[in-house]
């Protein structure tokens, strides 16, 4: 979700022709909609589908200044765990540390392609919630990276953690 900030900006984009400041942006990927709300009202304004008109997906990364995403409504930065060492439960370990954390959800829980890790690893995917990857980073007292280590598969979630020895000598 985001909400429209400045419809000015937005001038020349068929979907927000109609659009006012305050409006809300909903994007569906799966379904390739975007719907464009109007609070003030209680209406929907417009209903496009994504690939049929590129200046909706568009829009927020042309004019970032335009449309605004609504931090308290975004959905919480999936995680998949991945244990690097031969210590068994490490996933499960770490998940239920962060399970009061509401702006995390772990997705994935699996073994590292690699079992000699010395360090854990975060690496923030999506660059999307760079936050909750410094927080996670910080709490395994690590920095966290952009890419993922050499031989291990890239995840669809927006941020990857592998538990080394570090996190399961503790």
């Amino acid at each position: 979700m985001a909400t429209v900030a400045d419809k000015d900006k937005l001038q020349g984009e068929k979907f927000f022709e109609l659009a006012q400041n305050g409006d809300k942006v909903l994007i569906y990927e799966k379904s390739q909609k975007a719907i464009l709300y109007r609070p003030t009202t209680n209406k929907i304004v417009d209903v496009s589908r994504i690939g049929a008109n590129p200046e909706v997906a568009g829009a927020a990364t042309t004019n970032p200044e335009a449309i605004k995403a609504d931090e308290a409504q975004q959905s919480p930065a999936t995680i998949a765990l991945y244990n690097g060492t031969t210590k068994v439960g490490l996933t499960t370990t770490f998940a239920t540390s962060i399970k009061d954390q509401q702006d995390v959800k772990v997705t994935i829980k699996d073994e590292a392609v690699k079992k000699d890790y010395a360090a854990s690893v975060v690496v923030d995917l999506s660059g999307q919630n760079s936050q909750a990857a410094d927080q996670l980073a910080q709490k395994l007292g690590v920095t966290k990276t952009t890419t993922m280590p050499e031989g291990e598969p890239k995840p669809t979630t927006d941020i990857a953690i592998i538990l080394g020895q570090d996190f399961a000598s503790r």
